[in-house]
């Protein structure tokens, strides 16, 4: 390739001539080296994938039995609705492996589906599949979000044609108003967890004939329907409800009172009608949650049930009312309370763990329903004498409404506030975790993920 003798000098013209056929030269070989490149690149990739397959090919997993597998399609099913429909795609071993595990196929949730043809699809293939186990059937897991424009739209092939051939495999449901009513007639002989969203005008018929299993029942929306005197109740350890003034549910309760061990309820239960009182003695209850609804101040308040709770260990109050007294008495043994009053503290002396949701009426500091907390347990060792641990969290108000007011309180609270007795945890948190024994932490009796 032709080089300047001089470089230093200025060209002649048939040196600028030479130069520029150079240039050229140089300028063809850089082309041909970068088309080089594009087709080492593709050569790369492609030698690249062939690697992948061969170490797919030997790889430990395509040498797990199927009992591992089955074992891990498992768990997969309880991270996606549709995964073992998605692990049937992967390989012709895997399809086997899933079609082989019926358990895989027992998780049914469909309650983000938004074509309705795939839904009933879909349905009835993981009923079939699923055979002969136990199912969870959890079809309206959104309505729990009371957008009632966006999810209320009923589906045009209800769910009862597809569920009434397998009533005596359904273990679990969660299941919509209306649809619940296409199935009131129905006998569930397995079915040991219900969730209901929504509300059934009348009440729920709820009575041992039609549940004989049923151990567990969310209804938190609906009252309940008694039916006639001498109905007999299915075996209910967890139960939640609208108590509704009319007091129809207290028959269910005390039809149930043996078994019960977790009970949460909201309506009225504060007034001045010494008349309504109600006595109730629920013996085994570990857990109770109560939420009085009514805004009302009567001039002699007293609590319109008395409940006997021995074994009661967890219990939550909220009331929208002014507060005077605590909803329930019987609190000699709570360790963890949830609650948005400390007037009522004093009746705790096994109490340890405490949940205070703070809110805020716009009026004063920011901190002083904390340094009222603060100062009673400091000024009074005989409130709540074993409490180790307080944990104090917004109420929806401030939590959403409010901008920056959660945010502040707790800037505050850690420049000015110091726990009372030296052995208190004293924390803020942006939501409190589940009590033992709430409704949120049960599981279904035969193990599989819900």
């Amino acid at each position: 390739m032709w080089t300047p003798p001089d470089p230093n000098s200025l060209p002649s013209q048939s040196e600028v001539a030479c130069a520029r056929n150079a240039i050229l030269e140089l300028e063809k070989t850089v082309q041909d080296n970068l088309e080089i490149i594009e087709q080492a690149k593709i050569t790369i990739a492609a030698l690249e994938k062939e690697i992948e397959g061969r170490r797919a090919w030997i790889a430990p997993i395509r040498k797990l039995p199927i009992e591992i597998l089955a074992e891990i399609f498992v768990h997969c099913s309880s991270l996606s609705e549709l995964a073992p429909v998605t692990v049937s795609e992967v390989c012709r071993l895997w399809h086997q492996a899933i079609l082989a595990t019926p358990q895989a196929w027992c998780l049914i949730d469909f309650g983000r589906h938004k074509k309705e043809e795939d839904e009933s699809n879909y349905l009835s293939s993981f009923f079939e599949r699923s055979k002969p186990w136990l199912v969870h059937l959890w079809i309206s897991k959104q309505m729990k979000t009371y957008s009632y424009d966006q999810f209320y739209n009923p589906i045009p092939l209800l769910p009862s044609a597809l569920i009434n051939p397998h009533l005596n495999r359904v273990s679990c449901l969660n299941i919509r108003d209306f649809e619940m009513k296409e199935l009131s007639d129905v006998v569930f002989p397995t079915l040991s967890r219900l969730e209901l969203a929504g509300y059934i005008e009348n009440g729920f018929p709820l009575d041992k004939a039609h549940f004989p299993s049923l151990s567990y029942l969310d209804c938190c929306d609906c009252e309940l329907d008694p039916g006639p005197t001498g109905t007999e109740y299915p075996p209910l350890q967890y139960l939640s409800f609208y108590a509704a003034p009319d007091r129809r549910w207290v028959q269910v309760v005390k039809g149930c009172s043996s078994s019960l061990q977790a009970l949460k309820t909201w309506g009225s239960f504060i007034g001045d009608d010494v008349t309504r009182v109600i006595k109730l003695e629920l013996p085994i209850l570990t857990y109770l949650s109560l939420e009085d609804i009514l805004d009302n101040d009567p001039k002699v308040a007293f609590r319109l049930q008395h409940t006997v709770t021995p074994k009661l260990l967890s219990y939550e109050e909220k009331a929208t009312g002014m507060r005077v007294l605590s909803l329930h008495g019987d609190v000699k043994h709570v360790k963890h309370l949830r609650t948005d009053s400390i007037s009522t503290l004093s009746g705790y002396p096994s109490l340890r763990f405490l949940q205070l949701e703070f809110s805020w009426d716009h009026k004063g500091a920011l901190t002083s329903p904390v340094e009222e907390l603060v100062k009673l347990l400091r000024e009074d060792p005989s409130i709540c004498p074993a409490i180790e641990t307080i944990e104090i969290f917004p109420s929806y108000s401030i939590g959403r409404n409010i901008t920056g007011i959660w945010e502040r309180l707790k800037v505050e609270a850690d420049e000015m506030i110091q726990t009372p007795r030296p052995w208190i945890k004293l924390s803020f948190i942006d939501q409190p975790g589940a009590i033992p024994g709430s409704l949120s932490e049960v599981q279904c009796k035969h193990g599989l993920p819900y």
